[in-house]
C-alpha cells in the first residue's frame, strides 16, 4: 500500500554528486553547548536498598532488556557500602563492582550511587573527623550526633578545606571505578537541629545556616563529580540527582521547602511519596511547586517510593509511569514491585514500554528545553495555574532582612524575576531555608516547554478502574508563558492523533475525557516545531496501527532527530528550532521551515557529529513532488503516510546539511 501511495506522485531525489564537500548544502550553524549530558533525560531504574547487590542489579537490567525497554542509568541504593557514606564498596554484595560499572557502560547505561554528607558514629573515621573539626558542631562547639533514618552521625563541614580534601579522597574510591554521579539524599535539613538550639558552627567557628549548608553539600558533590568524570572534550560529564522542592509528609504536600541550589540540579526528583494515588497527587503538587520556584528539570519516583507488596497495583503504577514519561526525568524504583514484567496484568509491559519510548522520543526536546531553563534560571515546566503565584510572593525571602515579606506582584514574569533577583542572591542564600505553606493549585496541568500540554491522571485512591475521567483545560500559550508574546488563538492537537482535526481544541475550551489505561491526556500546540526522535518497531511481527509512534513494540531511534512541524498553516511565519547538544555529541544544529502557497521549504544546518536528521510535516495532504538536496552517502529517504497525514524525511547523516522542498500540499488541520 505504501509503495502504491509513493508511486502516485513524482519523486525527485537530488544528491549533489560531483560537488566538493566543502560546498555545504546548508552551512553549519553551531548552537550553544548544553551544560550537562542528554542521559539526564533517559529512563533510570533502581532497586530499594534491601535488594541491592550485584546479582540483583544485573538481573534488573537484564529484565528490562528482555522486555525491550531501554534503560539509561542504574541508581544503586543506600546499602552498597560497608558503612553509610564511607565510599568503600561492600564486596560481599558487589564482588566485582568495577566489572559491574564497566558492564553497564558497555550497554550505554550510566551508574549513580546513593550518598549523603553524614558520617555515622560507627564509621572508623568518625572520631578522626570529630578531632579535626571535619564535622558541623552545635553552638557549644560540640558534635552532638544527629539521629537520621540510617543511624546517627555528624554532617561534613564543607567550610573546612581540609575536611573537603579528605572527603574527596573518599569519593574518589568509587569515582575512580567509573561511577557517573550520585543521588544526594536529603540529610541537609538535619542541621536545623543545631540551628534551633543556638546555631550551627563551621570552620573557624563561623555560623552556618541551613541554606548555606545545603548549597555547599549539593554543589560540592556536583563539582567534584564533574571534575573527576570530565576528560578531553567531555567537560560536562557527571551529575547528581537531588531534590528541588519537597514537602512535609502531611498527605497534602503544602508545607514545603527548596532543597538544592538551582544551578546544580539538572536531573532531580521531588522526594519520597506513597505508592498510591494520594502519593501520586502529592508528586504532581510538588511538580507544580518546583516549577513555581524555578527548578529546571526533575521527576518523581515511578510507582512511588513508600510501597510494599500489598500497596502496589498496576493502575497506579501505569498512571505514575505515564506522568513521568512527560517530565524531564523518568526514574523507576522504590519499595514494593516496580518491575513491569512482574505484574500479572498483561497490559502492564506493553503500556510501560510505550511510554518509555515516548520519553526517549522527547529526549532531544527535553535536553534543549532543560539547558535553556538552566541558563535562564527558569523551569522547563510551566504550570497552567499561574494566577495562584502571587500568593507565593508572600513567602519570598527578603534580600536585605532574610525574613518572610509580602510582595505585591501581579504577573508570572514579575514573580519569576522577583525570585531571581532575591532568592538567588548571596544574601538570600544566607537567609536560611524557611518552609513555605504553598497554596493548593487550581489545576495540576502544565506545559512541558512551551509546546506540550500535560494533564496528570490522579484518580481517587479508591478508584482502581482501568479508565479515568479527567477534566481538561486548554490554555492560551501567552497566558501561561507571557514571555512568548504568542498571539491569541492557541490550538491544541491530540499528541496521539495530531492530524485528527476532530480531536483538536481551541484555547478556552474545557472537556471531561475518559482516558483508557493505555493512553494519557497529552496535547501538542498547533504550529509547534520541535525535535523528536523517530520511532521504529522492535517487533517485526507487530500488527498494530501504521503510525508506529502508537505501537507498544516501538522504540525511539536515538541516532537521528526529526524536526516535527505539527499542523503547518500556509502563509504564516516561518519557524526555527536551535537544537543544543552536549559538547561530547556535537555542535548542535538549526532547522528552519516555511510554508508559502502550496510549497513547504525546510533546511537543517550541516552537522559533523553522528546525529542524523530529518523532518516530519504533520497534517498535510499527499505532496505532488518532494526534492531533497544533500551530500552523497547521507542515506536520505522520505515517505508519506496517508494514515497519519504525515510526510517524513530522514537522513542518516547531515554532514553537508539538508534542503527539502515539498510541493503541491494543503493543510488538513
Amino acid at each position: 500500500e505504501r509503495v502504491v501511495m509513493l508511486a502516485s506522485f513524482v519523486i525527485s531525489l537530488v544528491a549533489v554528486a560531483g560537488v566538493a564537500q566543502s560546498a555545504y548544502v546548508v552551512p553549519p550553524s553551531p548552537t550553544k553547548a548544553t551544560n550537562y549530558q542528554k542521559w539526564a533525560h533517559y529512563h533510570w531504574v533502581w532497586l530499594k536498598n534491601d535488594l541491592g547487590n550485584q546479582a540483583n542489579e544485573t538481573a534488573l537490567i537484564q529484565g528490562y532488556k528482555d522486555n525491550n525497554i531501554p534503560v539509561g542509568a542504574l541508581n544503586i541504593d543506600s546499602t552498597w557500602a560497608t558503612q553509610y557514606n564511607n565510599f568503600i564498596v561492600d564486596t560481599t554484595k558487589f564482588p566485582d563492582f568495577q566489572g559491574l560499572v564497566q558492564q553497564m557502560h558497555d550497554d550505554d547505561i550510566k551508574v549513580i550511587l546513593w550518598a549523603t554528607s553524614m558520617v555515622n558514629v560507627e564509621n572508623p573515621d568518625y572520631q578522626m573527623c570529630v578531632d579535626n573539626n571535619y564535622l558541623i558542631r552545635d553552638s557549644r562547639g560540640v558534635v552532638r550526633p544527629l539521629e537520621w533514618w540510617h543511624g546517627s552521625g555528624g554532617l561534613l563541614d564543607y567550610s573546612n578545606p581540609d575536611a573537603v580534601e579528605w572527603w574527596h579522597t573518599q569519593m574518589n574510591k568509587v569515582l575512580d571505578a567509573g561511577v557517573d554521579g550520585f543521588k544526594c539524599d536529603g540529610t541537609d535539613p538535619y542541621i536545623d537541629e543545631y540551628e534551633i538550639t543556638g546555631g550551627a558552627l563551621g570552620y573557624n567557628d563561623q555560623k552556618i545556616t541551613y541554606r548555606e549548608y545545603a548549597n555547599m553539600y549539593y554543589r560540592d558533590f556536583f563539582t567534584h563529580t564533574r571534575a573527576q568524570r570530565s576528560s578531553g572534550k567531555e567537560t560536562d560529564a557527571g551529575l547528581i540527582m537531588s531534590r528541588p522542592v519537597d514537602c512535609l509528609l502531611d498527605g497534602i504536600s503544602k508545607a514545603c521547602t527548596p532543597f538544592s541550589p538551582y544551578n546544580v540540579m539538572y536531573s532531580g526528583w521531588v522526594g519520597d511519596d506513597d505508592s498510591s494515588f494520594l502519593g501520586l497527587r502529592a508528586c504532581a503538587h510538588k511538580v507544580v511547586y518546583s516549577a513555581w520556584m524555578g527548578y529546571a528539570n526533575y521527576g518523581c519516583d515511578v510507582g512511588g517510593y513508600r510501597g510494599n507488596s500489598d500497596s502496589q497495583y498496576s493502575t497506579h503504577f501505569l498512571r505514575s509511569a505515564q506522568l513521568n514519561a512527560f517530565l524531564p526525568l523518568m526514574e523507576n524504583g522504590g519499595g514494593g514491585e516496580h518491575r513491569p514484567w512482574m505484574y500479572t496484568e498483561k497490559e502492564v509491559v506493553p503500556v510501560y514500554r510505550k511510554f518509555v519510548a515516548q520519553h526517549y522520543r522527547l529526549s532531544a526536546y527535553l535536553h534543549t528545553n532543560g539547558a535553556n531553563a538552566v541558563d535562564s534560571n527558569t523551569s522547563s515546566i510551566h504550570p497552567l495555574d499561574y494566577k495562584t503565584l502571587p500568593e507565593i510572593a508572600e513567602y519570598s525571602i527578603s534580600q536585605s532582612a532574610g525574613t518572610a515579606v509580602k510582595t505585591d506582584l501581579s504577573s508570572r514574569d514579575a514573580i519569576t524575576n522577583h525570585h531571581i533577583n532575591t532568592q538567588r542572591t548571596a544574601e538570600a542564600q544566607k537567609a536560611g531555608g524557611i518552609p513555605w505553606v504553598f497554596p493548593n493549585p487550581t489545576t495540576l496541568a502544565y506545559l512541558l516547554g512551551q509546546d506540550i500540554l500535560v494533564h496528570p491522571v490522579t484518580m481517587d485512591v479508591d478508584n482502581r478502574t482501568a479508565s479515568a475521567e479527567v477534566k481538561l483545560t486548554f490554555p492560551e500559550l501567552a497566558d501561561v508563558i507571557p514571555s512568548t508574546n504568542a498571539a491569541q488563538g492557541t490550538e491544541w492537537l491530540d499528541w496521539w492523533e495530531p492530524a485528527n482535526a476532530e480531536k483538536a481544541h481551541k484555547a478556552g475550551e474545557t472537556k471531561v475525557a475518559v482516558v483508557p489505561i493505555d493512553s494519557f491526556p497529552v496535547y501538542v500546540r498547533k504550529g509547534a516545531f520541535i525535535p523528536l526522535h523517530p520511532m521504529r518497531r522492535v517487533n517485526s511481527n507487530s500488527n498494530n496501527a501504521e503510525d508506529i509512534s502508537l505501537d507498544p513494540d516501538s522504540q525511539a531511534e536515538m541516532d537521528r532527530v526529526h524536526f516535527t512541524w505539527f499542523g503547518p498553516t500556509a502563509n504564516t511565519d516561518s519557524v526555527t528550532y536551535s537544537l543544543r547538544e552536549s559538547v561530547a555529541d556535537g555542535e548542535g544544529m538549526v532547522a528552519t521551515a516555511a510554508y508559502s502557497g502550496d510549497t513547504i521549504t525546510a533546511t537543517v544546518s550541516a552537522h559533523s557529529g553522528s546525529m542524523g536528521a530529518g523532518f516530519e510535516f504533520v497534517g498535510i495532504s499527499e505532496p505532488s513532488d518532494v526534492q531533497l538536496t544533500y551530500w552523497p552517502n547521507s542515506r536520505c529517504t522520505h515517505e508519506y503516510s496517508a494514515h497519519s497525514s504525515t510526510l517524513s524525511v530522514s537522513c542518516a547523516k547531515v554532514g553537508g546539511g539538508l534542503k527539502v522542498t515539498v510541493s503541491g500540499v494543503n493543510s488538513k488541520l
